[in-house]
């Protein structure tokens, strides 16, 4: 949930990348947050090499994407 980050640093989206690469995801879900929340999200999450993400208004929307069976 992008609303509960409040204000993010470098380090603190470089962290987040190192701590996300020892997880097994196909897909990450993101619910809420403002535009900047957002735009640094996706600059994380690029950098990061995580494909599959996307960005939603509810929660119940999130979980039913990312529940989804790729192929």
């Amino acid at each position: 949930d992008l609303n509960t980050l409040g204000q993010a640093t470098l380090p603190a989206g470089l962290y987040a990348i190192r701590q996300l690469k020892g997880l097994a995801v196909e897909r990450i879900a993101l619910v809420g947050g403002n535009s900047f929340m957002r735009l640094f999200a996706r600059i994380v999450l690029t950098l990061g090499r995580f494909g599959h993400f996307a960005f939603f208004e509810s929660e119940p929307e999130a979980i039913a994407w990312a529940g989804e069976v790729s192929n």
